[in-house]
């Protein structure tokens, strides 16, 4: 009898992963028993090739190795690139070594840019916020929280399309810089990729300059005329931000709350004044003005 004995080779998967600068990353090549009666040996732990369970690589950053094989790679903060790698070594039944490849690869962060848009009281608004890098363009944008129409209590509710587009409609009367939304991409690596839209909600202002007439040594008064979307909440003053203004050979001009202007002239002031200028502010904080001449 003589017997004949097959040898059995083990084999080992390469294997790779991807992922963003200062990620960890992990990966597991797969090995296999080169005959269903002589399978890898799971009582005898993956190592590395010189026996070790952690490498480090000065310039790239740390792989370790668990038991199954698993191995993790921790990049340092500033690593960019394709790694050295690591290889793994594993035994069959018979104390046969098989090895295998773990590489990984270290990529700049997709980003994204904040938008805004500018437009008319009432009027719908739209702006596309742009995404470079890994995006995954099979996972369709939506808001932060996964939704795709938000409504924002006393600003105006907002809707984003497949394409990233996003709509937003103000209330009414919404005037100024809408707080705005963060919108939401995934990279191919599953990682989250955000920018900002931001509105502005243009008001409408209408001025009219107001005039008036007395006799020699009588105090008058005049109100320029501000409607629309003004402030209510910033009290009218004069150009130079004050509420009294004397002008020498003209006479003294003071202003209320309300925005009346009261004129006292001097004693001997006759013909028209150079009158003063009144400013006040819109609902977007813009300085609107109009003229008082008595």
């Amino acid at each position: 009898y003589s017997p004949e004995f097959t040898k059995v080779t083990p084999t080992g998967k390469d294997t790779s992963s991807v992922n963003i600068k200062g990620l960890v990353q992990t990966g597991t090549p797969t090995f296999e028993g080169g005959n269903p009666l002589v399978p890898i040996d799971e009582t005898v732990v993956a190592t590395f090739e010189d026996g070790s369970t952690e490498k480090v690589i000065p310039g790239e950053g740390t792989y370790t190795i668990s038991p199954d094989g698993t191995v993790t790679f921790t990049p340092e903060a500033d690593f960019v690139g394709k790694g050295t790698g690591v290889t793994i070594v594993r035994k069959d039944k018979n104390g046969t070594p098989v090895t295998a490849s773990y590489r990984p690869t270290v990529v700049d962060p997709s980003t994204g840019h904040d938008t805004a848009s500018t437009g008319a009281k009432g009027q719908p608004q739209v702006a596309t916020p742009t995404f470079e890098g890994h995006i995954d363009s099979t996972v369709p944008p939506t808001f932060e929280d996964g939704s795709t129409t938000m409504i924002v209590p006393g600003e105006g509710s907002y809707t984003i399309d497949k394409d990233g587009k996003i709509t937003f409609t103000p209330e009414p009367d919404f005037v100024g810089t809408a707080k705005g939304l963060v919108v939401k991409r995934l990279d191919m690596y599953g990682n989250v990729v955000t920018a900002r839209y931001t509105p502005t909600v243009l008001g409408q202002t209408q001025v009219s300059d107001a005039t008036s007439e007395g006799l020699k040594g009588q105090t008058q008064t005049g109100k320029p005329s501000f409607t629309g979307d003004v402030d209510l909440t910033v009290p009218p003053t004069f150009e130079d931000g004050t509420t009294e203004k004397v002008v020498p050979g003209e006479g003294t001009y003071v202003i209320s709350p309300d925005g009346t202007v009261t004129f006292t002239p001097e004693a001997d002031f006759v013909g028209q004044a150079k009158g003063v200028k009144v400013i006040r502010k819109d609902r977007n904080g813009n300085i609107i003005s109009g003229f008082y001449t008595p």
